[in-house]
Order: C-alpha cells, then sequence, then structure tokens
C-alpha cells in the first residue's frame, strides 16, 4: 500500500500445490505480516484460511499378463507388473492370490512392499502353471 491507494482493496493470489500424494483436501493458513510507519509495524493480524482441494486419487495399476505358461511345464511364469498412481504417506502392500490355485500359483513373493521412496518403483508379479 501507498499514500495514493491505502484505501483499495489488494488482491494476493495464492496457488496450490500439487504435492503427488493422495492426502484429501487439506487446509492450511497464510500468515500475514505488516510494517511501515509506528502504527502498522508489528500489527498482529489475523491468518487467511485457504483449502487445497488434493487432486491425486491413491491407485494400484496392474498391467496386461505377458505369457502364458503351458501347464506341462511349471518352470515357465507368466508375468505382469504393477505401479502405484500416487506417493503414498506411508508403506503400501499388494497381495496377488489367483481365484482358482489349482491353475495357478503366484512365484514372487508376497506380499509386494512399496515404501515412500520407492513408489515410482515398478513391480513384477510372476504366476506359474500348475500341472
Amino acid at each position: 500500500f501507498r499514500d495514493s491507494d491505502w484505501s483499495t482493496p489488494q488482491t494476493l493470489d495464492v496457488s496450490g500445490v500439487d504435492d503427488v500424494i493422495a492426502d484429501g483436501t487439506v487446509t492450511y493458513d497464510v500468515a500475514l505480516g505488516c510494517t511501515g510507519t509506528a502504527l502498522y509495524s508489528n500489527l498482529v493480524i489475523p491468518p487467511v484460511v485457504l483449502r487445497n482441494i488434493d487432486n491425486d486419487v491413491a491407485t494400484v495399476s496392474p498391467s496386461t499378463a505377458t505369457g502364458n505358461p503351458p501347464e506341462a511345464d511349471v518352470t515357465t511364469t507368466a508375468s505382469f507388473t504393477l505401479t502405484l498412481g500416487t506417493n503414498p504417506t506411508g508403506p503400501v502392500s499388494v497381495t496377488c492370490v489367483p481365484d482358482d490355485p489349482a491353475e495357478g500359483s503366484v512365484v514372487t513373493a508376497m506380499p509386494v512392499v512399496w515404501l515412500v521412496p520407492d513408489w515410482k518403483t515398478v513391480k513384477t508379479v510372476a504366476v506359474a502353471a500348475v500341472d
């Protein structure tokens, strides 16, 4: 504010930050400080309360399976990959279980686990035929 525009409201633009974390809508304060003449220096101004509306959705996405191992060859596996859609706030575990264990068996150790630092890592799951 200056002497010439002290009575004109001033607009401040605030933009949300995309954090790539599915953390829901988060409320936060914008603190305001004031300097100037003695009357305005160190004036206590209440914060402005804003909400950052989240655009991230937690997802686990499987790829299409590659390979179809023949029943007679239990050494050949099919595989698919898993990816997370957003950065989690803690560990994520996914367990893979065939709906018909008489036909296929998951070879990869379960559960598949992501820790926060490796959330972008693509995880591979191998499945073998059961004879």
